[in-house]
């Protein structure tokens, strides 16, 4: 799901300018920056999605039982 789908209000993305407009990130490279703004948005989708799916109910995963064993060095 891409962010646009999340919040179609949106009428802008962030720019490599942007990035490089703040001092923190001033040095960046343009792949750099560029890297920078994909993870954002990444990280943006995950959370709104998260945040989408609060309103259904709660999925219960069920984990294999895995005893460990101790090895001995």
């Amino acid at each position: 799901m891409k962010v646009s789908q999340i919040m179609p209000e949106r009428s802008q993305d962030i720019t490599v300018e942007d990035v490089k407009a703040l001092s923190s990130f001033k040095d960046y490279s343009t792949s750099q920056a560029e890297e920078l703004i994909n993870t954002i948005k990444t990280f943006t989708t995950i959370g709104l999605t998260i945040c989408s799916q609060r309103s259904s109910p709660i999925k219960i995963i069920d984990l294999p039982n895995i005893k460990y064993e101790k090895k001995i060095a």
